[in-house]
C-alpha cells in the first residue's frame, strides 16, 4: 500500500492498472501518429460508456487529445498489467496470487473486447 497510494492507486482505483500492450504508447509523442494503427472507435466507444454517443470522428479526436492519456480502452490488442505495479507487487513478495487474479480479469476483459469486436 505504501507504494500504491502516493502513485494515486488506492484499492477503489484499480480499473487504472492495466495498459494496451502497443508499441505505438512507447514511441515518442513527437514522432508518432495521432492515432495508433490498431484504435477502433467501435471499441473505443464500446469499452468507454461515457463516450458511445460521440461519432467515430469524435471518438478518434477525443483520444488523440485526451484518451491516450487516461488508460482508456481502444483496441482488441491485449490488456497488461502496468509494469511498475507488477514490479512493485513482486518486490513486496508473496503477492503471486495478487497478480494471478489481476491477469485473469484481464484476459476475461480480452476476451469481451475480443469477442464484441467480432460481433460489430
Amino acid at each position: 500500500m505504501k507504494v500504491l497510494v502516493p502513485q494515486g492507486y488506492p484499492a477503489i482505483k484499480l480499473k487504472k492498472f492495466f495498459v494496451t500492450d502497443d508499441p505505438w504508447l512507447s514511441e515518442p509523442e513527437t514522432t508518432r501518429s495521432n492515432l495508433p494503427p490498431s484504435f477502433s472507435a467501435t471499441i473505443y466507444k464500446g469499452m468507454n460508456h461515457d463516450l458511445n454517443y460521440l461519432s467515430d470522428e469524435d471518438a478518434e479526436r477525443h483520444f488523440a487529445e485526451d484518451g491516450k492519456n487516461e488508460d482508456r480502452i481502444y483496441s482488441s490488442l491485449p490488456l497488461v498489467i502496468k509494469s511498475w505495479l507488477r514490479e512493485e507487487l513482486i518486490k513486496m513478495g508473496g503477492e503471486e496470487s495478487t497478480i494471478a487474479i489481476l491477469e485473469a480479469y484481464l484476459a476475461a476483459l480480452n476476451r469481451g473486447i475480443v469477442n464484441a469486436s467480432v460481433e460489430k
